[in-house]
């Protein structure tokens, strides 16, 4: 999964462009993109991490970073 560094942490890159596409009145980074705008972020910026599961007691997942 790919994440994006900002000023408060890691978030998911797609929770990042979802959050940035409504910034400027858009309802979707889906629809950002059919309107023909992009959101340029630096590679720098960009970390791919696996993400690792755990399973607790009652069977529940919990991500583990």
């Amino acid at each position: 999964m790919k994440y994006v560094k900002t000023t408060s942490g890691l978030m998911p890159l797609d929770d990042y462009l979802e959050i940035r596409a409504m910034q400027q009145g858009f309802n979707s980074y889906e629809e950002l993109n059919e309107e023909g705008y992009s959101i340029e972020i630096p590679e720098s910026d960009i970390i791919e991490k696996e993400e690792k599961y755990a399973v607790r007691r009652y069977g529940r997942n919990l991500k583990l970073f």
